[in-house]
């Protein structure tokens, strides 16, 4: 019984590769675009609560570090329109968000917003040494 409501909601077409979810056809694109946005929100904010973390700020928590990234993505996305200017007030607004969720000055949040962008890099160097591609970037003399 469950299971038929289910395949009611979710309904998959074969010939076209498209899908039907709650009675609106949704793209293969639309559903990979998603759950990129949804692997990128996880990941910027595990990186932003480990930088939280390091700087040591008193209202640290991953629920806060989701809604900070959620939210400065979308102010970001909007304001990213805006010709010429529109990374620059989509950066601005990226890091007004996290001095919001944070209760900080600008400096902290920029400071934050850095910190997070140098533990990726940092995650990355790791997880290239141990899997040995350190050997194709970097020549043997």
């Amino acid at each position: 019984m469950i299971f038929s409501s289910m395949t009611n909601l979710l309904w998959f077409d074969q010939m076209s590769s498209s899908m039907e979810l709650f009675g609106i056809v949704v793209d293969d694109f639309f559903v990979g675009s998603l759950i990129q946005f949804f692997i990128t929100l996880f990941i910027g904010a595990v990186l932003l609560h480990v930088a939280t973390g390091i700087l040591g700020f008193e209202k640290r928590g991953l629920g806060t570090a989701v809604g900070a990234v959620f939210v400065g993505s979308l102010f970001s996305f909007v304001l990213s329109f805006a010709p010429l200017i529109g990374w620059i007030l989509g950066l601005i607004g990226f890091w007004y968000i996290i001095k919001m969720f944070y209760d900080i000055g600008w400096m902290k949040a920029i400071v934050a917003w850095l910190m997070s962008i140098v533990v990726a890099f940092l995650i990355a160097l790791v997880v290239i040494f141990f899997l040995g591609i350190s050997y194709l970037i970097i020549p043997l003399m």
